[in-house]
């Protein structure tokens, strides 16, 4: 009577706990969306093209309206936009700045990076863009 008296009470605290989760979990109609600049490299059609270009240019590939976008960097804050588009052009890498809404906590995460960007470390750039995009494809 004990075992059967404890099992279901550890599978009614499993059950709450599980629901308590869920209800804590952002609802997509809660999250807030904001403006963001994304330095598009390249659109495609098929996923495989998009995929060769993201790991020739350390980017990641983005499905929007049956399109595949390919993203190297994501911003918000207009002073290191600009020092990235400098620097991209004195690299001559050909890029294409989209607006796109992005979720307000990825912002709020990136702040350190466009921080690192505007210090205008052109060292960093590259590592900073991988921080930012794997940043991006968990707030998406």
């Amino acid at each position: 009577m004990k075992k059967k008296l404890l099992v279901i009470l550890l599978a009614i605290i499993v059950g709450f706990s599980f629901s308590y989760i869920m209800y804590l979990r952002p609802k997509k109609e809660n999250i807030v969306w904001v403006d963001a600049k994304a330095f598009q490299v390249g659109v495609f059609s098929g996923y495989d093209n998009a995929l060769k270009c993201a790991e020739r240019n350390n980017g990641i590939v983005v499905e929007d309206n049956n399109m595949y976008r390919v993203y190297i960097s994501i911003l918000s804050n207009e002073e290191a936009i600009k020092y990235l588009s400098n620097y991209y052009d004195s690299n001559d890498i050909n890029y294409y700045i989209k607006d796109i809404k992005v979720n307000r906590l990825f912002i709020w995460k990136i702040k350190k990076y466009e921080e690192d960007i505007i210090k205008h470390d052109d060292a960093i750039y590259s590592e900073t863009n991988i921080n930012i995009l794997k940043e991006y494809q968990e707030y998406k």
